[in-house]
């Protein structure tokens, strides 16, 4: 009976102990996935989707993702019983993702490690309900990539990837490492927010693409308005065409389309009057129109869809964008290598004609301030040791006054202290400044342009700072590079961002005499600040008016115009400007430069206004602007009255 009882009191014991283990275990379950699904861009910012589950008491804290390029925090609260999910945008090269949640209910550690390939290439994204529709546009095995529009450039091969409509990224950065973006199925169900940041990420440099078919509702949606290619749109059907069958190689089926009028300034293909492509400009890249539907019946079987979809994606064009943004973005900064693309200081892009930018002094810019080298000042310290121990003391030894090296070494330090001192003097001397390289870029229609840049900060006194950031949508630490071509962390140097829906940096750590250099991409509202439209009044002329209403001026302003480049001077706040001008509608090409505006607009009808934005003052608002040190250009791409 004695040992039936025991066994009982054990049993209970063991019970208790159990429900308390449960009781005791994490409360907090964390889940993540990527949004993009199938190959998975690296080397950019990746969106990614958290879930945070809570089955304990309420908590409050921050979710702080950390990779190989950044680490950034997202302030998070848990009420009990709570499933709360989160878009986070960490930049991901190489490696895992270290997730820490930290709460005043206790903290998990979680690691992610991101599926998918490593390929190089050129990633296409479709957003729909048909993962995997669009792999009919990778390089079938054997295939010749000779003349191919994926093989230019050195990119090997397209890749595709693809994303749910209730899982696509309400932020330009959660498209960075995707060249091309296709509307399939589904993407009528986009929030306002994710129709905005595609318009703002397509105006950059990217492809847009929308489909027709027997059905395609997104036509309709009022969100898109100044940025579709046709107008009108209609279902049709389409016997035989010549036009599909020469872009697949084959012939192409009957089929149902979605026709329509092409808007001004765009470039169509039309077979038996009916409208089969159609495309236009948009900021600095591009949207497109195909009126078929490539992912239905009996499209889906055609052999030459790969074929005449690839010549239609041409997502190879994104480069030239690329290397014309990165041509702004310049940086003269000294003490050392930095990762982003230089040009030399001084050379005005946006206005060619335009006069030198005035520069101040070298001893009023912190960042013009040579430091010593690192051999004189290890020289130095040699010299100092060198004459206060053996020289000092064996001299004095040999004239019997040894005990006079209590002062003398003093002195001998001062001296060399002095002579450190005066060599980098000019920086102790030196305010809190910040200066400012980049360019905003925007599309008349657009809300919000986007600046693509780099700023500088020299903070002579130590301590924690907040940048004040406004509409940062993307952002990392640039560091100076250390021997074997590796770089600081940023979070080595103090440096960690806030996730907010946009970046903040509330807490930046620094010592005395640091320099620190950030990149960034920053949500700008240029369509509060100036308008550049165009009025037809003629087959090849129009009346182009120039708006300033805002509280900014461009200064060495230039109208691009196909090849032309018209010198308009300094738009002030409150001009009203109007200039009748030409539109050919075939341009030569000739000679231009990968950083000219023209670039852009000598294969479109339309104008870009280009200037120097004066009284803007992007990024950090960290001390004082250095005078004629910063340089922030704005190129505007104009629309047509008609379009809007």
């Amino acid at each position: 009976m004695t040992q039936r009882i025991a066994r009982c009191w054990i049993i209970m014991v063991a019970l208790v102990c159990g429900l308390g283990s449960v009781q005791a275990a994490d409360p907090f379950q964390i889940q993540i996935q990527p949004a993009i699904q199938g190959e998975i861009p690296v080397g950019a910012s990746v969106p990614l989707i958290v879930d945070v589950q809570n089955s304990g008491p309420d908590a409050r804290g921050s979710l702080r993702l950390s990779t190989n390029e950044s680490e950034v925090s997202y302030p998070i609260e848990l009420p009990r019983g709570a499933n709360k999910r989160l878009f986070a945008y960490p930049h991901i090269d190489y490696g895992e993702v270290a997730v820490w949640l930290d709460t005043d209910q206790g903290s998990v550690r979680h690691t992610y490690a991101l599926p998918g390939s490593r390929d190089s290439g050129m990633y296409v994204l479709l957003i729909g309900d048909g993962p995997g529709e669009l792999s009919f546009i990778r390089e079938t095995k054997g295939e010749s990539r000779r003349n191919t529009s994926e093989s230019q450039n050195g990119f090997s091969t397209l890749l595709d990837c693809y994303v749910k409509p209730e899982d696509v990224p309400d932020r330009p950065v959660g498209f960075d490492g995707v060249s091309c973006v296709i509307l399939g199925s589904g993407a009528e169900r986009l929030t306002d927010s994710e129709v905005e940041a595609l318009r703002i990420w397509v105006s950059t440099g990217k492809t847009l693409i929308f489909v027709g078919g027997a059905s395609a509702p997104v036509l309709s949606d009022a969100r898109w308005a100044g940025m579709l290619p046709i107008r009108n749109p209609r279902v049709a059907s389409l016997g035989r065409s010549d036009v599909l069958t020469n872009l697949g190689g084959t012939t192409a089926p009957p089929v149902s389309i979605t026709s329509g009028t092409p808007v001004e300034g765009a470039t169509a293909r039309t077979d038996n009057g009916l409208l089969l492509t159609s495309e236009m400009p948009f900021g600095l890249g591009r949207v497109a129109y195909m009126s078929f539907n490539p992912f239905e019946a009996p499209m889906n079987h055609w052999e030459g869809r790969r074929s005449a979809v690839v010549k239609l994606l041409r997502v190879t064009e994104s480069l030239s964008a690329q290397a014309f943004v990165a041509s702004f973005v310049r940086d003269s900064q000294d003490y050392g290598p930095i990762r982003s693309y230089t040009r030399p200081s001084g050379t005005v892009i946006a206005a060619p004609s335009g006069p030198m930018p005035s520069v101040t002094s070298m001893a009023d810019d912190p960042f013009r301030t040579p430091l010593p080298p690192a051999w004189s000042v290890f020289g130095l310290l040699g010299a100092y040791f060198f004459f206060v121990i053996p020289v000092n003391f064996l001299v004095l030894k040999k004239l019997k006054r040894g005990e006079l090296a209590w002062f003398s070494a003093p002195i001998i330090s001062l001296l060399f202290a002095g002579v450190l001192f005066a060599s980098a003097g000019s920086l102790y001397r030196a305010k809190m400044t910040t200066k400012t390289n980049g360019l905003v870029v925007a599309q008349e229609g657009n809300r919000d342009g986007l600046f693509v840049g780099t700023s500088q900060m020299f903070i002579p006194r130590g301590g924690s700072y907040d940048l004040k950031l406004t509409g940062v949508d993307a952002l990392s630490l640039l560091s100076d590079q250390e021997p074997f071509g590796m770089y600081r962390r940023p979070t080595d140097q103090g440096f960690e961002s806030v996730d907010v829906g946009e970046y903040k940096v509330p807490n930046l750590a620094a010592d005395n005499l640091s320099f620190r250099r950030i990149s960034y991409r920053q949500k700008v509202p240029i369509s509060n600040w100036f308008h550049v439209r165009l009025q037809k009044t003629g087959p090849e002329t129009a009346r182009c008016t120039i708006l300033a209403v805002g509280p900014y001026s461009l200064s060495n302003a230039m109208l691009y115009v196909g090849n032309q480049a018209i010198p308009i001077g300094t738009v002030q706040p409150g001009d009203h400007i109007a200039r009748d001008i030409s539109v050919p509608v075939h341009v030569a090409y000739g000679e231009i430069s990968p950083d000219d505006v023209r670039v852009f607009t000598v294969r479109s009808r339309r104008a870009a206004l280009s200037g120097d934005l004066d009284g803007f003052r992007p990024g950090p608002q960290l001390g004082d602007e250095i005078k004629g040190g910063s340089s922030v250009k704005a190129v505007l791409f104009s629309d047509w009255e008609a379009d809007r």
